[in-house]
C-alpha cells in the first residue's frame, strides 16, 4: 500500500474509530459495539455497501496487526459480515443529455468546475484539491497531486491511486478556464482595492 493511503487509513480510522474504543484497550472493545459503530456510522454518513465493506476491512486489518504485535488475542470483525455489493453497470450520460446539462449551468457560480468535471472525467475529490498553480493553460494540461478528503475535510497532498498524474485539455475548456482565471484575477483586484485602496484620513492636528 503507498504511503499515502496508509496515511489516509490512519486519519479515517483516528476520526471515526478510535472516539468509539472510549480509550479502552483493544481486547476490551467487543464484537457487538464494533457492529453497532459500524451500522451507526453507515446510517449517519449514508455509506453504500462498497464504502461499509471498505470501513469494516479497515478496522479488520487494525485489529490483525495487533493480534501480529501480541497486543489483541483475537479479531472480532471476523464475526461482522460483509454488505452484499450491487453489481450495477456504469451509468453515462449521452453527449445530448451533457450538453443539455452543461447548458443549464451556464449561469451557475460553479459552472467552469462542472465542465471541468464533464470534460476531464475527474473525481469531485481532486477538482475541489485543484489550484491555479496545478494548471498550464498554454501548455494544454492539469496537473493531479492532491485531494479533498471528507473525512478530514481538508486538502491533502495525495491522490487515490498515490501517484501524480497529467490530464490534457481540449480548446473549449481552455477557454472556459480561461475566461474562469480572468474573472478571479477582477474579483481579488476589486477585493483588494476596496480594502487597501482608499487614502487613508489623516486626523486634523494630529500627526
Amino acid at each position: 500500500m503507498a504511503p499515502s493511503m496508509k496515511i489516509y487509513n490512519r486519519d479515517i480510522f483516528e476520526a471515526q474509530f478510535l472516539p468509539g474504543m472510549c480509550g479502552r484497550n483493544v481486547d476490551e472493545v467487543k464484537h457487538g459495539e464494533w457492529e453497532s459503530l459500524l451500522c451507526r456510522l453507515s446510517l449517519e454518513r449514508k455509506w453504500s455497501p462498497a464504502t461499509f465493506n471498505r470501513r469494516r476491512a479497515l478496522v479488520m486489518s487494525f485489529y490483525n496487526w495487533c493480534i501480529h504485535q501480541s497486543l489483541a488475542r483475537e479479531n472480532p470483525i471476523q464475526k461482522i459480515r460483509k454488505r452484499r455489493e450491487p453489481e450495477n453497470e456504469p451509468r453515462f450520460l449521452t453527449a445530448p443529455q451533457m450538453q443539455s446539462f452543461l447548458e443549464v449551468c451556464e449561469k451557475n457560480e460553479y459552472a467552469a468546475c462542472f465542465y471541468l468535471l464533464a470534460n476531464t472525467g475527474m473525481r469531485i475529490s481532486e477538482a475541489l484539491g485543484l489550484r491555479w498553480s496545478d494548471v498550464d493553460l498554454n501548455g494544454g494540461w492539469i496537473r493531479i497531486g492532491r485531494i479533498f478528503c471528507r473525512a478530514t475535510n481538508r486538502i491533502e497532498e495525495r491522490t487515490k491511486g498515490g501517484h501524480t498524474r497529467i490530464i490534457g485539455l481540449n480548446r473549449a475548456l481552455r477557454d472556459v478556464l480561461l475566461r474562469e482565471r480572468q474573472r478571479a484575477g477582477e474579483r481579488i483586484r476589486k477585493t483588494s482595492s476596496s480594502r487597501w485602496g482608499r487614502k487613508r484620513k489623516v486626523p486634523q492636528g494630529g500627526s
